[in-house]
């Protein structure tokens, strides 16, 4: 249990280090913000952002199960 404490302060470290978060109203403004990241970011950036989002959800003893709502992967147009 310890382990797991200490490996979901250390994510959550790195997160702090390389994530810029805020509050964003809902409606518009919210989609606006959520494609500007998914869409203006580089790959290795989205790709780490599911991952980390993924492993956070595996990491929860509260979890049953993976959700499929917190990400995937779909061919890029253009």
């Amino acid at each position: 249990m310890d382990s797991a404490r200490s490996a979901r302060a250390a994510r959550a470290a790195r997160r702090r280090a390389t994530y810029e978060g805020g509050v964003v109203a809902l409606g518009k403004e919210a989609r606006d913000a959520d494609y500007q990241f998914w869409h203006a970011g580089a790959d290795e950036v989205r790709w780490n952002a599911m991952l980390e989002m993924a492993l956070a959800e595996i990491a929860d003893e509260n979890s049953s199960r993976l959700s499929r709502l917190i990400g995937g992967v779909r061919r890029r147009e253009g």
